[in-house]
């Protein structure tokens, strides 16, 4: 996004961290995946969307042209040695065949998991819960699609909590969050949020203290 933020990055790279992967997401573009090599991280989500929609009125590409650039970026993370996961931009509006074509053509090229991306907070649980298993009874057939599933959820509709947790219910391992929900718009799933229902709804020890969350939420407002 900027130098600035380059610097920020890897000033967070370097501190070397015992418990976390730090990672930087990156567009299906070259040039992101070198700002992201120059910030130390080990780990870049690279995001493409796979609707039809964006195809045509934000990237102006075909599915073709989609496959060919993901085939070709997460190619080159890996030959730099990161850790790889493919976001498929608005996955929720999606073509499911296309979407799994395009997550098989990741991992074929070396992702090491897979994001489902509800974009602009679009579907309800019920439709995140039918996504997620039609990805994993189309993927998961064989060993090799077989790989870890994230969920990354927008509050448009004030649904990204409890889309992120229908996700998790269905077998999806990466809940994507943000500390009190901020992002772009209405905000993501909120950090402590899904901590917190992981912990006490569905009884999951999540690892995280929960008792400096108020600390934390505190912090990052200011």
């Amino acid at each position: 996004v900027s130098d600035a933020e380059k610097r920020t990055v890897a000033a967070i790279a370097r501190e070397g961290l015992s418990h976390a992967s730090v990672a930087a997401p990156a567009r299906a573009v070259i040039e992101d995946l070198d700002a992201c090599i120059e910030a130390d991280v080990n780990e870049v989500p690279i995001f493409i969307a796979t609707s039809d929609f964006r195809l045509k009125y934000q990237l102006r590409m075909s599915r073709e042209d989609v496959l060919e650039r993901l085939t070709e970026c997460v190619e080159y993370g890996k030959d730099h040695g990161l850790v790889i996961d493919y976001i498929a931009e608005d996955s929720t509006r999606s073509d499911l065949e296309f979407l799994c074509q395009a997550y098989r053509t990741a991992i074929d090229a070396g992702a090491d998991k897979i994001c489902v991306a509800d974009t602009v907070g679009f579907v309800r649980p019920e439709v995140m819960r039918y996504i997620v298993r039609e990805i994993k009874s189309r993927l998961w057939r064989e060993s090799k699609y077989k790989l870890p599933i994230a969920v990354h959820c927008h509050d448009d509709f004030g649904l990204a909590t409890a889309n992120t947790l229908a996700a998790i219910e269905e077998g999806v391992t990466y809940p994507q969050v943000c500390v009190n929900a901020y992002g772009e718009r209405a905000g993501n799933a909120a950090f402590e949020e899904v901590v917190m229902a992981l912990e006490e709804l569905y009884g999951i020890d999540t690892g995280i203290k929960t008792e400096k969350l108020y600390q934390l939420s505190r912090l990052v407002e200011r």
